[in-house]
C-alpha cells in the first residue's frame, strides 16, 4: 500500500505468488486499519484495487460498466489503472530501495569513503 505521493506504507510478503490479492487485502492489518477509520468516521483514505477486490467505501475499483471511450467512466478506469503497479518484483524491489532511502542508508559507494587503510602502517 502506498499514500497518494506514492510512499510506500505497508507491505505483505508473506504468502506466496498465485495468492489472490483480494486474499491477501482481506487478511491484512492494512485493511482492517481502514475498515476502523471509516467506522470512526474517517473518510478521506482509499485503496486502488483491481476487480477482484470486494466492494467497500474505502476501495476504489475499475468500473466493469464502462459507458464507452470519451466517457468520465473511461477517463476513471484509465487514471485507476495508471495508478497501479503491474509486476510484484518491481513491487519488492521499490520497497526495499524505499525502506533504504527512508532509514537514510548512504549510498554504497559512500560507505567506502573514510574507510582506507594505510598500508604504509601495518607490518
Amino acid at each position: 500500500v502506498c499514500d497518494s505521493n506514492l510512499k510506500i506504507i505497508n507491505i505483505n510478503a508473506h504468502y506466496p505468488g498465485n495468492t489472490n490479492d483480494s486474499f491477501i487485502w482481506s487478511n491484512s492489518n492494512a485493511q482492517h486499519v481502514l475498515r476502523n477509520l471509516y467506522k470512526q468516521g474517517h473518510s478521506g483514505y482509499y485503496v486502488l484495487g483491481n476487480s477482484g477486490y470486494p466492494l467497500r467505501p474505502w476501495c476504489l475499483k475499475p468500473l466493469e460498466n464502462n459507458s464507452g471511450p470519451d466517457t468520465p467512466e473511461e477517463a476513471y478506469n484509465i487514471r485507476h489503472k495508471n495508478k497501479k503497479f503491474n509486476r510484484e518484483v518491481i513491487i519488492n524491489a521499490c520497497v526495499v530501495l524505499h525502506m533504504c532511502i527512508d532509514q537514510n542508508e548512504p549510498h554504497p559507494e559512500d560507505e567506502d569513503e573514510g574507510n582506507d587503510i594505510d598500508l604504509d602502517l601495518i607490518d
